[in-house]
């Protein structure tokens, strides 16, 4: 089952090029007798009033989009304050609606808007499955109550039989019926496929419906009351045929649905409607439905930028500020992303004679010409570089902004386009005060692409080069047009722009595709582990020391001064730790291995990461999981003669009563003692009955072991315990990996360790002494805390039988350490399973062969 879902998700971009190749035809097809300019006349003489209505439906329907927020929240176990919920839902939608890929951008903005809020990494992502997955549902009981109450309507409207018309609605309604009858029956989940899917309670499913039925509703009537009033089709059988286009159109994964949602609608309506007024309504809403609104999401997050600069502004509100200040790479990108669109699709367009006389009066044709061309690369290259600005990347920034600028000239400079001169040039103002949010290092030469994100690109080229070719559908074109440069040269002008479009495009599409992968997972020679050990040396934190282990790759920086540790496993790529690396380093490794994870399809995922770092998670788009709590002792005040130490005071007393004594051995001595080393190792491995675990623990390893310096437990001569100790940079932090004891009749020879180890660093003068991490500790089950927390508390306290957590932790507190919170940041939803099944089997040391 899993290796025929990878197949089908491999040819879904296929199944996407095929819709829009079809809806391309069926606009084709339908204004075959017709002229673009008959589309513009209609949509310029529509009438005020008209206009006024369809923006009132919008809105209606822009405000009946925040009940999906509401209700997927009130699914996950979240509450929100119903003006963030607005603010958010608006701005996620807007962009969602024109950009595409709804649970990356929509999901990204509700995700920074909704954690700053005080909601869980597993809420949101919660929240975000559930709204994507109801969208579909609550459009399909639409469509099906429509098919159903008007069969014989649609009939007409769409050529198929009644009686398909009437099974084809009873198949779209069924998928909510099923959920409403689960609800009712308190069903608590559902298996689908190799999914767990959870089931809402019975007014949340009905809830969610509710409000998906008032916004598609008001979303069609926006498009209803833009059609001419002789129009013969009533508005439900109507409904069904928007929601028909409208569910292809997400199919079909092209941004906004652009042209396919126009040809299903131009198609489906043809008997009723003429098919140059179809576009001319279709034009005023994607204006009013789609751009209006982004334009406004644009200007909000521009005020809360420019705001959070006003020094009279109460710190709360700054706070706030910044917050949505995050969200700029996404907006920017949508923004960036409809520019593009535009150039091209207005460079498909003839120009008015009078308007370009106006302009050769003033300059020569050559500058007209150069323009319509600049104009038409420029398009390609702002479609592509959206992409890098979601990925936050500061060369995509400065080129962006300079295309900008370049676009808003050559619009001057080809038709005199002051309009789209204005909007390029607004973007790129509302772009350069958020230059802080586009921090990852990169060449323009070294960025990458997703293909779905070229697959959206390629498909509004191809959609401009359509409505090109229709605009000038009655030229006759012939092998001398290519040559001829005239002033009302349009077909000519936009023949050669279109030419070096698709040059451009795919010169860079190609490039991308296939440009040599990085090699996916190659464990480190000696000379990458030499690489990397100045690297270790020179950090603060002690667990670095780990990449020196050998048994997980090294992905490095540039500049060579950083670099992070990872495996791959299952369909999991696991990082450990956060990079190794400078702080201002950091953003760009855990970008590289974002996109190298993508690359190959795997799921990004970071284990034990610190607290102050999960904003860059945050960034990546990743849930945030806390994994457990890290006991550190402050060696400063380290003092066995404290009260909270008695235990251990005692213990150590009585080792040394033992015969007990305390060594350190130096790497050379480690090699020497090497044969006893093992012995006790081979010991505790007997006597635990298990086996050398890897990844987050260290194993025996003789090479790996000679690195460090060894605190060992002598009785005698006898080597009784060892355990080898990491040592971090600035002497912030002392930690030890491999604890391993023999057999001895010394009791409590572990804490006799660990205390003399401990006053060795304090001695030092090392800060802290780092005892690692206990699993699922402080994770509080309350009763409105997130499943994870309530899950993992569970297990916590029930599942001491398979591992002693409990144990663990009352162990680690006989030292009085101060606890600091893990986290695992990975793919959010059902992924969790499966990322913590691939880092169980890594940790078990039953992953990929070291």
């Amino acid at each position: 089952m899993s290796r025929l879902l990878q197949n089908l998700r491999r040819l879904l971009p296929l199944g996407a090029i095929a819709i829009f190749a079809a809806a391309i035809w069926l606009l084709e097809r339908e204004l075959a007798d017709h002229h673009l300019g008959e589309a513009i006349d209609y949509l310029e003489a529509l009438p005020g009033r008209a206009l006024l209505a369809a923006a009132g439906t919008a809105a209606v329907s822009y405000i009946a989009l925040i009940g999906y927020d509401f209700f997927a929240l009130r699914y996950a176990g979240g509450k929100v304050a119903l003006p963030v919920m607005a603010k958010t839902s608006f701005i996620a939608n807007a962009l969602a609606h024109n950009l595409g890929f709804s649970a990356l951008t929509g999901g990204s903005i509700r995700y920074r808007a909704y954690s700053a809020a005080g909601l869980s990494g597993f809420q949101i992502t919660t929240a975000i499955a559930f709204h994507t997955a109801m969208f579909p549902l609550g459009a399909s009981l639409l469509g099906g109550i429509a098919f159903l109450f008007q069969p014989m309507s649609l009939a007409q409207v769409t050529g198929v039989p009644e009686i398909a018309v009437r099974v084809l609605g009873l198949a779209l309604v069924m998928p909510s019926l099923l959920l409403f009858i689960l609800s009712l029956m308190r069903v608590p989940h559902v298996s689908v496929l190799r999914w767990r899917v959870q089931i809402p309670d019975f007014g949340t499913a009905i809830g969610q419906s509710v409000a998906a039925g008032f916004d598609l509703v008001f979303a069609a009537a926006t498009l209803y009351l833009l059609l001419p009033n002789e129009s013969s089709i009533g508005f439900l059988p109507f409904v069904a045929v928007y929601v028909t286009a409208l569910l292809a159109a997400v199919i079909s994964a092209v941004p906004g649905g652009i042209g396919v949602f126009e040809g299903l609608i131009v198609s489906l309506t043809s008997g009723q409607i003429d098919a140059h007024e179809a576009l001319g309504a279709l034009l005023a809403y994607r204006a009013i439905y789609y751009v209006a609104p982004l334009a406004i999401a644009i200007a909000w997050f521009g005020f809360s930028e420019l705001s959070a600069r006003k020094h009279h502004l109460s710190a709360a509100a700054q706070l706030a500020a910044r917050q949505w200040s995050s969200i700029a790479p996404t907006l920017m990108a949508a923004a960036v992303f409809t520019a593009g669109a535009m150039l091209l699709i207005s460079g498909a367009a003839p120009e008015e004679a009078d308007v370009l006389e106006a302009i050769n009066d003033w300059l020569p044709l050559a500058f007209i010409e150069g323009s319509h061309l600049i104009a038409s690369l420029v398009g390609v290259g702002l479609l592509l570089l959206s992409g890098s600005l979601l990925q936050r990347v500061d060369s995509a920034y400065f080129a962006t902004i300079t295309l900008l600028s370049v676009g808003a000239v050559a619009a001057l400079g080809r038709g005199t386009d002051y309009h789209e001169a204005a909007a390029l040039l607004g973007i790129a103002l509302v772009l350069l005060p958020a230059r802080g949010a586009f921090y990852r290092h990169g060449r323009l030469t070294q960025l990458q692409l997703s293909p779905q994100w070229l697959l959206a690109a390629g498909a509004i080229l191809a959609g401009s080069i359509w409505l090109g070719f229709f605009a000038h559908r009655y030229v006759e074109y012939d092998s001398e047009m290519w040559w001829e440069f005239a002033l009302d040269g349009n077909a000519p002008r936009f023949l050669r722009a279109s030419l070096f479009a698709i040059l451009t495009f795919v010169l860079l599409g190609a490039r991308q595709l296939l440009q040599p992968h990085t090699r996916a997972q190659a464990l480190p020679t000696e000379a990458d582990l030499m690489r990397a050990a100045p690297i270790v040396a020179a950090s603060a934190d002690s667990s670095a020391n780990l990449a020196l282990l050998g048994d997980k790759s090294l992905l490095f920086n540039e500049t060579g001064d950083g670099f992070l540790m990872y495996r791959v496993q299952g369909g999991s790529w696991i990082a450990l730790g956060d990079p190794v690396a400078p702080a201002m380093r950091q953003a760009d490794l855990l970008w590289r291995f974002r996109e190298l994870s993508d690359q190959y399809g795997g799921r990004c995922v970071f284990y034990q990461v610190k607290p102050e770092n999960l904003g860059l998670y945050a960034d990546l788009g990743l849930a945030l999981y806390k994994m457990g709590d890290e006991a550190r002792v402050d060696l400063r005040s380290f003092a066995l003669d404290a009260p909270a130490r008695r235990d251990i005071r005692q213990a150590h007393r009585r080792a040394m009563r033992e015969g007990a004594s305390f060594k350190m051995l130096s790497p050379d001595d480690v090699r020497a003692a090497m044969p006893r080393l093992r012995k006790v190792s081979d010991a505790w491995l007997d006597a635990k009955s298990g086996k050398e675990k890897g990844f987050s623990l260290g194993f025996f390893d003789e090479n790996y072991l000679a690195r460090f310096t060894c605190g060992a437990v002598v009785v005698g001569e006898e080597i009784v315990a060892f355990a080898n100790i990491w040592e971090s940079a600035g002497k912030v932090e002392l930690s030890i990996d491999l604890m391993r004891y023999g057999h001895t009749n010394v009791h409590s020879v572990m804490e006799f360790l660990f205390v003399e180890i401990m006053l060795w660093g304090k001695a030092q003068g090392y800060a802290w002494f780092n005892l690692g991490m206990a699993p699922l500790s402080g994770l509080e089950g309350r009763r409105l805390g997130p499943l994870w927390h309530k899950l993992g508390g569970m297990i916590y306290r029930a599942g001491e039988h398979f591992y002693s957590f409990r144990g663990l932790r009352r162990y680690k507190d006989k030292f009085a350490p101060e606890w600091r919170p893990k986290y695992l940041a990975c793919p959010g939803g059902l992924a969790v399973g499966r990322v913590l099944l691939d880092l169980t089997t890594l940790i078990s040391g039953r992953g990929n062969a070291r």
